[in-house]
Order: structure tokens, then sequence, then C-alpha cells
């Protein structure tokens, strides 16, 4: 994380996909959204 003071107030685009996976614990399958790609404007 250092260095990071240089991206406050930047504006960026997010891109994910939504993948669906099982949950051991709720013993169920659940779409969450995955980080894909991330581009500082």
């Amino acid at each position: 994380m250092a260095g990071s003071n240089k991206f406050v107030n930047s504006k960026v685009k997010v891109k994910w996909q939504e993948i669906e996976v099982y949950v051991p614990s709720a013993k169920n399958y659940y779409k969450i959204k995955e980080v894909v790609g991330i581009e500082v404007l």
C-alpha cells in the first residue's frame, strides 16, 4: 500500500465478473462479484 496516496481523489474504473461459488458453512452456492481489473482514469 506504499505510495497509494497519489491515487487520492482519482477516478477509477473497476471491471468484475459474477461467479457462482460453493460456501461450505452455508451448504449452498452463492453468486459473488470477482474484481478482474482496475483502471485509473
